[in-house]
């Protein structure tokens, strides 16, 4: 079974030492620590500027910018010599992009802050407030480095196809009854214009888009359904009340819970699949450091050899099996058929 050797770098101790540093947990928790440690002081820079309402920036602000941009400098050279030419290749390449997109909007901002004068115009004050704010992006890169929030980012995104569809079956629902309303509010206030006192009525009813907004507003508790229920009781007919109350049932009891039963069901889905391939990446690291041979490729006892390690063990158990089929799991991931 192939591990992918690594011959070139065992070459050179210190690119080793670096691609072992850049792809290690704490190297991320680390770059997890400075991101947040950034995003406060961005805050309070921000607070501090509008509590007292002035352009002016403190020294000590200046220097936190200062540092945090050579370290995140330095932490994306680190990388970008630690992954060779892998660092512009899949799975990390948009994530490698953002960096260096994010790096860069911070050194110009830098490079503004010192080339600006005492006299800088608006145009060049918002550019480099711009820059700061693109700044709060890097809190992105909490989704790459927690995989608690990897898996709900990449469950919702997984559902939304599902989500968009049926977000359409509920507005057009909505479209339906918002049309039935809507007819009937006109021929009413058509034929009995000076009899209605209740300006609500045109307010919630008075148009196809408004109709819409009020039923989308009566299920999601932008307004008290029984506010925009009332006019159409008052001044139009009572037996329009059951209609509008089976309306709310109907969304509330069955329509909403099918969304979240369809959210969830997909977010399951797609946290399957994020967590075989976390398993398969894991085991795949395993092989490489259990390649005692140092030729790219794995045998039955070297195999059987990784299984009796502690990581391995709980990877077992993940998929539920044992040390005893250890032999049926490596006949699974021989491709080739090597012994």
């Amino acid at each position: 079974t192939t591990t992918g050797g690594n011959d070139a770098t065992t070459r050179f101790p210190l690119k080793q030492l670096i691609i072992e540093l850049v792809r290690s947990p704490s190297f991320d928790f680390v770059c997890g620590v400075l991101v947040i440690a950034n995003a406060a002081v961005m805050c309070w820079q921000v607070d501090w500027h509008a509590r007292h309402m002035s352009d002016d920036t403190p020294g000590f602000f200046r220097v936190f910018d200062v540092c945090f941009c050579v370290l995140f400098v330095a932490e994306l050279g680190l990388r970008m010599f630690g992954f060779g030419r892998e660092f512009l290749q899949r799975p990390h390449l948009w994530w490698h992009v953002f960096d260096m997109l994010l790096v860069g909007m911070q050194v110009s901002e830098q490079i503004l802050l010192l080339l600006q004068s005492d006299s800088a115009d608006l145009s060049v004050m918002q550019t480099m407030r711009m820059l700061r704010m693109c700044r709060a992006l890097r809190m992105v890169r909490m989704v790459r480095l927690i995989p608690e929030l990897h898996l709900l980012i990449t469950s919702i995104l997984g559902s939304l196809r599902s989500v968009f569809w049926a977000v359409v079956l509920l507005f057009t629902f909505i479209l339906m009854i918002a049309l039935y309303f809507t007819q009937i509010v006109f021929d009413v206030r058509m034929q009995r214009a000076d009899q209605i006192k209740d300006e609500t009525l045109a307010e919630f009813w008075g148009t196809l888009g408004d109709s819409v907004v009020s039923l989308y507003q009566s299920i999601t508790g932008g307004v008290d359904w029984s506010d925009a229920m009332s006019p159409l009781r008052d001044e139009v007919s009572i037996f329009l009340v059951p209609v509008f109350m089976l309306f709310i049932t109907f969304c509330l009891l069955c329509v909403i819970n099918v969304f979240t039963g369809v959210f969830v069901e997909a977010a399951l889905v797609q946290g399957n699949v994020d967590k075989a391939v976390s398993l398969a990446g894991r085991i795949s690291k395993l092989c490489t450091k259990g390649d005692e041979s140092n030729d790219g490729y794995i045998d039955v006892d070297e195999f059987k050899r990784i299984c009796k390690t502690e990581e391995m063990n709980t990877i077992l158990k993940d998929i539920d099996l044992d040390m005893s089929e250890a032999d049926l799991l490596f006949e699974l991931v021989d491709i080739d058929g090597a012994e």
